[in-house]
């Protein structure tokens, strides 16, 4: 590892975290912005029940992680935590990274779901990761939230399906993905916390020059359809992308005061990456 390599934090963590700043990180080889806020109808004391991170797993493969408690179940606030903890607990028991990337993901995805079990609270959290190596991106995820990978010009490369009957709806093509008040947008069929949760892995998607990468809970998918996240990806720098989606979510949070459209008030969590030189 580089001189340089090695002025970078291996764990980037945010349990639970809130804030109305941007969180800038950087690699050798990749930048990446995050944001995450609680939502508007939660009191002081409340916390975000989304937790994050970013993991440089060795020199060559980075994963980036969001993790949203299921709402009306019980503390899941801890359940998203304790999927972040897991990977970072298990990445830092140096033995278990001796193991291929892809075995050490579906691990941390299983004890997860074990722990979150043994909680005994019916508690649950959605799960997503993506994993980088060189230009190449590739998705794990559980639940309803989503990764992306946009091209140039704001052109969809690739996004996961969300683990709901509104996303299987709009995959075959019976629901109309601009139809973000669908009564139904709120289920999910799959999460950890549950005997019979099943991840589904996605294909290796080869990253090419000025692709951007968005990885996010459904409090940011909730209230944009993809159209207009391919919009704002089309006319934004890198940086500039992650401070419209900001600017954009808390001006659509403000809207709900004055009742003016769909709005779901929600914890909202996304993490915006690129190579860098691109």
């Amino acid at each position: 590892m580089s001189a340089e390599q090695q002025l970078y934090k291996p764990i980037h963590s945010f349990i639970n975290f809130s804030s109305p700043n941007i969180q800038n990180i950087e690699f050798a080889d990749y930048e990446i912005d995050l944001f995450s806020m609680k939502s508007p109808l939660r009191g002081e004391n409340e916390l975000n029940q989304d937790s994050s991170a970013i993991i440089r797993y060795d020199e060559e493969n980075v994963l980036v992680i969001v993790a949203d408690g299921v709402g009306g179940h019980v503390r899941g606030d801890q359940a998203s935590r304790m999927a972040i903890e897991t990977f970072v607990d298990e990445f830092n028991n140096k033995a278990n990274r001796l193991h291929p990337i892809r075995e050490f993901i579906l691990k941390c995805f299983d004890l997860a779901n074990t722990n979150i079990r043994q909680l005994k609270y019916g508690s649950g959290t959605t799960l997503v990761v993506v994993h980088l190596y060189k230009n190449i991106a590739r998705s794990y995820h559980v639940g309803d939230s989503e990764a992306f990978v946009i091209g140039d010009r704001g052109k969809l490369k690739y996004k996961t399906i969300a683990h709901s009957p509104t996303g299987f709806g709009i995959e075959a093509g019976l629901i109309d993905p601009e139809h973000l008040d669908h009564p139904e947008r709120h289920i999910i069929t799959n999460m950890l916390g549950v005997y019979d949760m099943r991840i589904e892995i996605g294909p290796e998607v080869e990253l090419s020059k000025r692709d951007h990468i968005v990885v996010a809970s459904d409090g940011l998918t909730d209230n944009f359809s993809v159209t207009d996240l391919l919009k704002k990806t089309d006319d934004s720098s890198f940086h500039g992308l992650c401070q419209r989606l900001v600017d954009d979510i808390l001006k659509h949070f403000d809207q709900d005061k004055k009742a003016e459209g769909h709005v779901k008030l929600d914890d909202t969590t996304f993490i915006t990456i690129r190579q860098k030189g691109n």
